[in-house]
């Protein structure tokens, strides 16, 4: 490739070298991960889901009932920054809801859960 020179009026510019850089392997099974320890993750929890007309949206308010599609005590979709990652119990700790994993995926996190 032809090196261009692009000289602003009334001032000396002069060509940079920069050194060659190769990427650095990572080794071993545990690489170390630890700078990614405080990235912060977005987990989302699907307890089911339904279709409603516009004029049943519109009815909707305080004490209205939304009937899902999965039965009560069913495994919930689990997801790790919109990716799937598995099944888990929905709980209750003291006042708090909470979540039991009980399956990762071990596939890759873009595919789908599996329905049933």
């Amino acid at each position: 490739m032809a090196e261009r020179k692009i000289e602003p009026a009334g001032k000396n510019v002069e060509p940079v070298d920069f050194p060659q850089v190769s990427p650095t392997p990572m080794t071993g099974s545990g690489a170390d991960l630890d700078f990614l320890a405080n990235v912060p993750l977005a987990i989302t929890v699907k307890l089911g889901a339904t279709c409603m007309t516009v004029r049943d949206v519109l009815t909707l308010k305080k004490g209205s009932v939304v009937k899902l599609d999965r039965l009560a005590g069913e495994m919930a979709d689990l997801y790790v920054n919109e990716n799937y990652l598995g099944k888990a119990e929905v709980i209750v700790v003291g006042d708090t809801m909470a979540l039991r994993v009980s399956d990762l995926i071990k596939s890759s996190p873009d595919e789908p859960p599996e329905e049933g």
